[in-house]
């Protein structure tokens, strides 16, 4: 169980902060194609130093960002191939702030993990903590994101707690540790179904599952969009699987203090917070003093 957060303020301030320019946020965006992410690599607005400018400490490198294009708003595909979304907006402030170019890489959620435990990608976003991903990759000290959990359901379903859950088929994202643990501790055995990508959501658009249990900005969304509804669950029941998001690494990535030190320096000039609000409502997302991460 997560320890309350009031402590959360004073962890960011444990590390060394490193005077920064003022910078925007929220609205950018990168090409998921890598031959032509221009977008995101190779320009000046990216943090490459000009001549006569101290070079920045990631400067010439190119890292690829792995992650699942269909998990808005952090991170999801516009019509034109286009990728958008928090996680999008956090990989474009820290290489304008550090000098690396990069590329999304549109893994299914599942294959995240593996890939950048392996060093196929450099990092991935909007992860949450669990001892056994912690045996296979570094996550970031300092969370950006605290989501509520919520339930995808037909309207009027009435699906609004545990008890409520009873007897109702309900289904889970394949990969998602946490939400699966407290699932099957809280539905009844059988009940339960473990499903991936856009199948989870379709699966109550179809009937088959009464309700789809995920982070609650992410079900906003798709409730808005297939006529559906989607119902915040009681903090005092999910606190236990509001997991803060961070980023991930390869163990021992010898770049991961450096991403926690700009992301303090986000923190603390308000950039953290005016990406994430740029995209995301209120009600969606716990105070950050109510956790603290347990890493």
């Amino acid at each position: 169980m997560k320890k309350l957060l009031s402590l959360f303020l004073a962890m960011l301030m444990l590390f060394s902060v490193v005077a920064c320019s003022d910078s925007n946020a929220g609205g950018e965006d990168a090409n998921s194609n890598a031959n032509s992410n221009a977008d995101n690599a190779g320009n000046t607005d990216n943090g490459a130093a000009d001549d006569g400018e101290e070079a920045l400490p990631m400067e010439g490198m190119h890292l690829k960002m792995a992650g699942y294009a269909g998990f808005w708003p952090f991170r999801y595909k516009e019509t034109d191939g286009t990728v958008k979304g928090i996680d999008i907006d956090f990989y474009n402030e820290f290489a304008k702030r550090l000098g690396f170019t990069w590329e999304f890489v549109d893994v299914p959620f599942a294959e995240m993990i593996a890939g950048v435990s392996t060093g196929l990608y450099d990092m991935a976003a909007s992860m949450s903590y669990s001892p056994d991903r912690e045996e296979e990759v570094d996550f970031s000290y300092h969370p950006y994101y605290i989501p509520r959990i919520g339930a995808l359901q037909q309207k009027g379903a009435g699906i609004v707690d545990i008890e409520s859950m009873t007897g109702k088929s309900v289904c889970v994202a394949l990969g998602s540790t946490t939400m699966i643990d407290w699932v099957e501790e809280n539905v009844d055995y059988g009940n339960f179904e473990l499903l991936e990508g856009a199948a989870t959501y379709t699966s109550v658009i179809s009937g088959y599952n009464d309700c789809y249990i995920s982070d609650s900005v992410e079900l906003s969304k798709v409730a808005e969009e297939n006529d559906l509804e989607c119902v915040v669950l009681p903090e005092d029941e999910t606190i236990e699987i509001c997991e803060p998001y961070s980023f991930v690494f390869q163990n021992n990535y010898e770049y991961r203090d450096l991403f926690d030190q700009t992301l303090v320096e986000m923190y603390e000039d308000g950039t953290l917070d005016a990406i994430v609000a740029s995209w995301i409502g209120e009600g969606y997302e716990m105070q950050a003093e109510q956790f603290v991460p347990q890493f």
